[in-house]
């Protein structure tokens, strides 16, 4: 293993004179900034692949390839010396964080300095091996960026879809929450409920703004009460089909308690919703809620608090909201229950690529004896599955890790015993793996 500076290896780019403000809401080309998520542009700066990282705020990097533009507050590195992979320190970053992140300092908004960069030190093995560790999660994060890509398109579906129902040419009548329940409340406040009465298992769920995630009333996360304190709680028991509205903290965010849910109280953060089925249909109050524009723009106007943005019952008693006829809103149930129902697998889906890939990443990077880091052959003979493994990967399953716990061995396996064979794209200067056909399951 060898190790060598940043500034010994890359080119470090800081001549950008572009701000983040400058982005626009649609454009052709990638804007990269000092915050996480990706912006654009109708002009380019660069066209090439590098590293970006931003110098300021939360430590942040990003794999950019093509052409894009990067604000003043990055820096971009590009390759220097032939012998260490661009892409490869990317994965040594995303793998070891804390090379950047120890070094952005300063009270309130942080700073990571030039200088800092560019004396941080890269350990890297052969150039063949560098290409290996690349092919196989650049891969991976291929099928993670795809289904990420399936799963916004599909709800940008269920949104064209609601807001066709909704348009304001259908003449709809204008309601407020208050007139389409029978019941809007929250959960016990104060002393009402008390850290020691709440146990880490139970026969009543206490449900709080973390069960209430991606339009789903999750009870991973909840807390229990035991069955004895029903009567104490019985007022603030919720019913399937009620509807959950955080009250702090991410406000708005609403999903449908299902049938069959089990026992379960709210707590103060949740407001509680039943509905008048005979006028409002609710999933799809629960959506509109959550997303409607009409719906966020009253949310933003009621936001209040000190150190948590938060609003009241009262507030969500008096929400404004457009309703469609009962046929419609019961046809919109169905079509966004079934479109719930894809998207739950992806976030599955999505959640397991991404253990994986922190799974490899820690194989090739961090473990005492790690893909990059180890030299004695023999470890890497071990028998594996990797017939099953190979159709995993092609059919998008995925794997139980715990199954899995060697996957460093996985690519010497692949080699040594003839499954896959290696050639190298020079046009693209990355190596492709092939699956033998005689090993295809």
């Amino acid at each position: 293993m060898k190790s060598a500076k940043i500034k010994d290896i890359f080119n470090i780019d800081t001549s950008s004179k572009l701000r983040a403000k400058d982005a626009i809401p649609m454009g052709a080309y990638p804007f990269y900034t000092s915050g996480n998520n990706i912006k654009y542009l109708d002009t380019y700066q660069f066209n090439t692949k590098g590293i970006v990282i931003g110098k300021g705020g939360k430590p942040n990097w990003h794999l950019a390839d093509g052409q894009f533009s990067i604000s003043s507050d990055c820096c971009l590195l590009t390759t220097k010396k032939e012998f260490v992979d661009v892409e490869y320190v990317y994965y040594y970053l995303c793998a070891k964080p804390n090379e950047l992140g120890k070094h952005y300092k300063g009270i309130g908004l942080k700073h990571i300095s030039i200088y800092d960069i560019r004396d941080i030190q890269i350990e890297y093995p052969e150039l063949a091996t560098q290409k290996i560790i690349i092919t196989v999660l650049s891969f991976l994060e291929d099928i993670i960026k795809r289904r990420n890509i399936v799963k916004e398109e599909l709800s940008k579906v269920i949104i064209n879809y609601y807001l066709s129902v909704t348009d304001k040419a259908n003449g709809l009548e204008e309601y407020k929450v208050r007139d389409v329940a029978s019941e809007v409340k929250s959960g016990p406040f104060g002393s009402n409920l008390k850290k020691s009465q709440i146990k880490e298992s139970g026969d009543i769920y206490v449900l709080g703004i973390e069960n209430v995630k991606n339009g789903i009333v999750e009870k991973q996360s909840a807390t229990y009460l035991p069955l004895n304190e029903q009567t104490n709680y019985r007022r603030y028991i919720v019913k399937d089909l009620d509807i959950l509205v955080s009250l702090m903290g991410s406000v708005g965010y609403s999903a449908v308690v299902p049938e069959n849910f089990g026992l379960a109280i709210s707590t103060k953060h949740l407001a509680d919703i039943t509905v008048n089925k005979e006028l409002c249909n609710p999933y799809f109050l629960s959506y509109c809620l959550a997303n409607d524009p009409y719906i966020k723009a009253q949310f933003k106007s009621c936001k209040r608090g000190v150190i948590m943005d938060g609003v009241t019952l009262t507030d969500i008693k008096n929400l404004k909201i457009k309703l469609p006829s009962l046929k419609a809103q019961k046809r919109f149930e169905q079509i966004y229950l079934f479109y719930k129902s894809i998207d739950n697998k992806m976030v599955n889906q999505i959640s397991l690529l991404e253990e994986l890939r922190s799974s490899l990443l820690k194989h090739f990077f961090v473990n005492e004896n790690s893909f990059i880091s180890t030299t004695n052959k023999e470890q890497h003979n071990k028998d594996s599955n990797v017939a099953n493994i190979i159709r995993l990967i092609e059919q998008g399953a995925f794997v139980d890790l715990a199954n899995y716990d060697e996957m460093r061995m996985i690519l010497y396996n692949y080699i040594d015993k003839g499954v896959i064979s290696q050639k190298y794209d020079e046009k693209k200067q990355t190596i492709k793996l092939y699956i033998n056909e005689t090993h295809k399951p």
